[in-house]
Formats: C-alpha cells, sequence, structure tokens
C-alpha cells in the first residue's frame, strides 16, 4: 500500500486480525464510508451486494449513523481494490462524503502516533482524514510535534483514523495509511457529482442507473422494452440511448421532444389498460420499467392488476423494473412495513417471477423499487 518500507508488523498481510465492533465480529482491514444517516443502511446494502465476489464476500454494518464499515476475509490489496472501485461508482461517492481504509487498531491516540512513527522519513508528508472529522487537527498537532510533515497539499499519502468504540464501550481507534492517488480519485469524482447535479441530472435516471449496476444487468441491442408510464422520457431515453432494438413509451403526456425525435423510441399516447393490442404488437419484450405515480386508494398495490396485463409480453427470463411510489412520508415504520408486506404478497400471488426483490434504493427517496425476473 506504501511505496516506502515499513516494519512489516504495520502492514496487514492478511494474517487474521479479529477485532470487536458495536459487538460484531469483523476483520481487519476496514473500508469506512462517511455519508449522510438516511443513506447509511442503504448505503451498506449496496457495496455489500454489488462488490462481493467469490473470492471476497463483504459484510458490513453501521458503526453509527452516519459512519459504515464494510469487510472481508482478505488482504489488503484487495480491500483496497475495492476501495478503488467505490470511489470511481458515481452511485457511491454521490452520496459519502470521504472514504477510509484501515488496516490496524490502537487504544488512544497516543499509540496511533506511536505506530505512525516509525515509517517516518524525510520524504513522508501526510494529510490527514478521521472521522469525526473534528480529530483532524489536534491529531496534526501531535504528529508536528513528533516530527511528522502534515499539509492538506503536496502530501505523499494519507492516514486515515475512525474513533470507534469496542465492544464494552472503550474508544478504539482504527488507522491505516493510503497513497494520494485514492483520496485525489474521490474527491475528483465528488465534483463530477456536483456537476451533474447543477446540470440537473435527475433522480428517475440515477434510480434506474443505479438497478442496472446493482444487479449487473446487460442490456443487450436486441431488447425491446416497454416504458409504463414514460412522460416525459427519462427511463425511455436511457435505454434508447442504450442502442436497443426499440422503446414503446406508454403514456398519454407528451414526450420530450429530444426523447421522441430518437430513432428507436415508439410513443402510444394511451393508457396502458386502453391500448394492451397495440403495445403487444411490438413484443415481445425483454424489459418492462415503470417510474410513473402509479396508486390508486390502496396505494401500488392497485396497481398490480394492471401489470398482470403486460406481463405475457415480457418474454421468460426478462425483467421488471417498477418504482412503488409510497405513501405520505410521515407514515410510521409499522404502517409502511406493512404495505410494504401485503404489496409482496400480492405480487407474488399475481405475478410469476423467477425471482424478485423490493429494494431501498440509495436514489429513491419516499419510494421504493421492485426489481424482478420472469420465470
Amino acid at each position: 500500500l506504501m511505496q516506502l518500507q515499513p516494519p512489516e508488523t504495520y502492514f496487514c498481510t492478511g494474517k487474521t486480525n479479529r477485532i470487536m465492533a458495536q459487538q460484531t465480529q469483523t476483520e481487519l482491514p476496514l473500508l469506512g464510508f462517511h455519508c449522510e444517516s438516511s443513506h447509511a443502511s442503504r448505503l451498506v446494502d449496496y457495496i455489500v451486494g454489488r462488490y462481493s465476489t467469490k473470492e471476497v464476500v463483504l459484510q458490513g454494518f453501521m458503526m453509527s449513523s452516519d459512519m459504515v464499515l464494510v469487510y472481508g476475509q482478505s488482504d489488503i490489496q484487495k480491500l483496497l481494490a475495492i476501495l478503488l472501485q467505490c470511489n470511481e461508482d458515481y452511485i457511491i461517492t454521490r452520496v459519502v462524503h470521504r472514504s477510509f481504509i484501515v488496516s490496524h487498531s490502537a487504544s488512544t491516540i497516543e499509540d496511533v502516533i506511536a505506530q505512525v512513527l516509525p515509517v517516518n522519513t524525510p520524504e513522508l508528508v501526510l494529510r490527514l482524514q478521521s472521522f469525526p472529522k473534528s480529530m483532524e487537527i489536534p491529531l496534526g498537532e501531535k504528529l508536528v510535534n513528533k516530527g511528522i510533515a502534515c499539509r492538506p497539499t503536496n502530501f505523499t499519502h494519507v492516514l486515515h483514523v475512525i474513533k470507534a468504540q469496542d465492544k464494552n464501550g472503550q474508544e478504539i481507534f482504527y488507522w491505516g495509511f493510503a497513497e494520494k492517488e485514492t483520496l485525489l480519485q474521490k474527491e475528483e469524482n465528488t465534483k463530477k457529482n456536483k456537476k451533474e447535479k447543477l446540470e440537473g441530472v435527475t433522480t428517475a435516471l440515477r434510480k434506474i442507473e443505479e438497478v442496472i449496476s446493482r444487479y449487473q444487468i446487460e442490456v443487450s441491442p436486441e431488447w425491446n422494452v416497454l416504458d409504463v408510464g414514460a412522460s416525459p422520457g427519462g427511463w425511455t431515453s436511457f435505454f434508447a440511448t442504450k442502442n436497443v432494438h426499440k422503446v414503446v413509451a406508454v403514456d398519454p403526456a407528451e414526450l420530450d421532444p429530444k426523447v421522441l425525435a430518437l430513432p428507436n423510441v415508439v410513443h402510444i399516447k394511451n393508457k396502458v389498460e386502453d391500448d394492451l393490442e397495440r403495445i403487444g404488437s411490438f413484443g415481445p419484450y425483454h424489459c418492462i420499467i415503470c417510474d410513473m405515480c402509479n396508486h390508486g386508494p390502496r396505494g401500488p398495490i392497485d396497481f398490480v392488476p394492471i401489470f398482470k396485463g403486460i406481463f405475457d409480453m415480457l418474454i421468460p427470463g426478462g425483467t421488471l423494473i417498477w418504482t412503488l411510489k409510497l405513501f405520505r412520508r410521515s407514515e410510521n415504520s409499522a404502517a409502511r412495513k406493512k404495505q410494504l408486506d401485503e404489496l409482496s404478497a400480492e405480487i407474488s400471488r399475481t405475478l410469476e417471477f423467477r425471482d424478485f426483490h423490493i429494494v431501498w434504493l440509495l436514489a429513491n427517496k419516499n419510494e421504493r423499487t421492485v426489481v424482478g425476473w420472469k420465470k
């Protein structure tokens, strides 16, 4: 991880180094992600689901409301490779403030400094990144007093430090080094996300991109895609610009002129339930998508029979991606869980899926998303 040559004991070599954190048995090294509290649990789900492999099975938990820790039975190089992928993943970087990789633990901040001292050389210049961020100034002052150069710019390496608690409630500090490119890569992608926000990249587009990334769905040129409630055309445009064979956009409202001008887009200006024969004439479909406000008096469950009418148009193994626009944001968790349980049962009874999930995407707000594959 470092081009310097420190004592081997200060770097993870794949040997088991078990620690306890929030009564959860984990292993060093660890990845840390500082994010908004509203995204923390969803971030764990996304990273573990997206980046686990047969070789490295990831696990994760919320260390606090705004800090997520992820680990796997792996050496630090493999975990670093996963961190670099996460830093390139715009779905992660748009919700994560700072990312960390740590490979050692200490009981006090003075112990961290004592462990860092043996790797000090005249060439070493550290930039500090800590959680909580308030540790950075006092930690920097202590390191400088010990003769270790620290600067926010023109640095050679990043020192990551995460303050946590062990299972007995005692303070514990996780720390590790990373080359400066790791931090600069994350900062560059954060700038790109801010630029996207200014340019008006929609939440709707982020939802479909997250589903495609999370489930590693391979969009094929021979696909026919049916977009139910397509206006103004964000999801239609996404698939059409992937050069699928055809996207049939069904909505009584107008499509954006730029979307309508795409050569592989067909617009049916009608409700889906009122034009099934014409919709079917463009099938069969490889993927059915829906991001419309699709609930009646009982919520999205009232829309399931409409999907039943078009489900036969989906090929075996075809994909359904459906945003559930849920009820009031103020609903309590028990009412929300009951609503989702009833919806899940109705989907299981009505639609013949080989497998389906109701997920809370990072891009979802007061919503959930159904992702399923037909038998």
